[in-house]
């Protein structure tokens, strides 16, 4: 395949990757205590000039991750859109990673091209990557770091190419620390690195490492949060106690091997014939990739059990290996069967987003908050907003700015007693009487997930305590109004339901 064919591919596959994306896009869930929506408060509080501090906010410190963000949000804005740019951003971008690190380790431009259409459609990536996670970003750094690390042994300044290799797995740590599991593959890919490009690649390593240090103290925050938030964080265990198979990734793959629509739907299929084939060709080129993802898979379905509780989106750790072996054993069967392989990753792609698409209110769930936020951010002036539906209340406080955000802490449930996941379920949710000489925002009841177990209480007590004579529109729209809540003088202090 000519370079120009190879480009053209390339460019398929990135536009294929982007499509399926934002079909499948559905935004910041709003859901108490989720990922994203303490990602998105931290992220705030960062464009805003505060520093992460705390084992509520220790995330923060992942600067190659939430820093971005946080820029956004400062340029354009807080919003849902902004908010998944950069992860969407790096999950497309992994595509033309795929293609270098494929074609850098077989010599064949043909193979990259393969690869990255295998990684444009990869169902779980294309879902995570419309959310906020660091599962997104984290694998274009290894990708990147792994080509690095083979050009490193080719190259006639192979130092430079180890010290870039160093870097850029301590940017995929920054977006999320279980990436520092890959040192070994990344060192494997250098093949039989001398003691000059070793010291290079550690020396890009404490590079970046510093650098994120530097930032975070010259935030006012901690230095040492990046090296130390994730310990002081979190718990842990013994692996061989955790370990069930019902719940590790293997089960979960081979429970919905033929479930058309889930994430996993021709994942093991398709795998079985990689290996197949790639056992009776036997492509030496193949060790380093086979490597890289028979360790992943070690890694996630044992080694993982020691501080985290399993989750498939962690699975994007060996997507792109996974990619590069597809089409190395697509390249090594007949000519009139090749196209099989990437063709089943783009179905079951489909499949996968079509579901979210089709389920996902994103107008009640992102548009619809997104335009009130906006209106709140310029006509509040200040003054608080409530709503009854729990994910615009949510977003409403994350978006419209009236200082720093507190972040509740979220341990690893698997790590909690049913006493303590009980309790944790409670939010910390303001009295009614705080909103007043505020805004309600008003829109139609509809069933949601997410909230927490005294948000029918609090909601009761906004009913009750608001009533409609003190109302007065402020702004409408099709599908939701802002009210302005002025009750009289002589009721500012009555109690709610008085």
């Amino acid at each position: 395949m000519s370079g120009r064919a190879a480009a053209l591919w390339v460019a398929g596959a990135v536009a294929v990757a982007l499509g399926l994306r934002l079909w499948a896009f559905a935004g910041i869930s709003g859901a108490y205590l989720a990922d994203d929506t303490r990602y998105v408060a931290v992220a705030q509080n960062l464009a805003h000039g505060f520093a992460p501090h705390g084992d509520a906010e220790w995330f923060g410190a992942r600067v190659v991750f939430l820093w971005p963000v946080a820029l956004l949000f400062r340029l354009f804005g807080a919003g849902d859109v902004t908010a998944v740019a950069w992860p969407l951003a790096a999950s497309v971008a992994t595509v033309a990673a795929t293609y270098l690190v494929a074609t850098e380790i077989t010599g064949k431009r043909r193979v990259g091209a393969l690869a990255a259409l295998v990684a444009a459609a990869s169902p779980l990536d294309v879902l995570v990557a419309t959310r906020l996670r660091p599962d997104a970003v984290m694998p274009l750094f290894i990708a990147l770091a792994v080509w690095a690390a083979c050009r490193s042994r080719r190259a006639r300044r192979g130092v430079w190419w180890a010290a870039a290799a160093g870097a850029l797995l301590a940017a995929a740590w920054s977006a999320r620390e279980m990436a520092l599991v890959m040192a070994p593959i990344v060192v494997m890919a250098a093949w039989r690195p001398t003691w000059r490009t070793l010291a290079g690649g550690v020396a890009g390593f404490a590079a970046v490492v510093a650098a994120c240090c530097g930032a975070l103290a010259a935030m006012g925050g901690d230095a040492l949060m990046p090296l130390t938030g994730t310990a002081g964080a979190t718990r842990t265990r013994a692996p061989w106690d955790a370990f069930r198979w019902a719940d590790g990734d293997a089960a979960w793959a081979w429970r919905h091997a033929l479930d058309a629509g889930h994430p996993a739907f021709l994942v093991l299929p398709v795998l079985a014939v990689v290996a197949a084939v790639l056992a009776w060709t036997r492509p030496r080129r193949a060790l380093v990739p086979a490597a890289w993802l028979a360790w992943g898979l070690v890694y996630l379905e044992f080694l993982l059990l020691v501080n985290l509780t399993p989750s498939p989106r962690f699975l994007t750790l060996v997507s792109v290996p996974a990619a590069v072996l597809t089409a190395m054993a697509a390249d090594r069967m007949p000519s009139w069967c090749a196209p099989v392989l990437p063709a089943a990753a783009v179905v079951a792609a489909a499949l996968a987003a079509a579901p979210v698409a089709g389920r996902v209110d994103r107008d009640a769930n992102v548009w619809r908050p997104a335009r009130v936020a906006a209106w709140l951010q310029h006509h509040a002036g200040g003054h608080p907003a409530v709503s009854t539906d729990y994910v615009t209340y949510a977003k409403i406080r994350l978006y419209v700015w009236r200082g720093r955000l507190d972040v509740p802490v979220a341990d690893d449930p698997g790590f909690l007693t049913g006493a303590q996941r009980d309790a944790r379920a409670q939010e910390d949710l303001p009295p009614v009487d705080a909103f007043r000489d505020g805004y309600v925002v008003r829109v139609a009841d509809r069933p949601q997930r997410g909230q927490p177990a005294n948000w029918g209480r609090f909601r009761a007590d906004v009913r009750r305590t608001v009533r409609p004579r003190d109302l007065s529109r402020a702004a409408r729209w099709d599908d939701a109004e802002v009210l302005r809540w002025t009750p009289p003088a002589a009721d500012s202090a009555s109690p709610p339901g008085g």
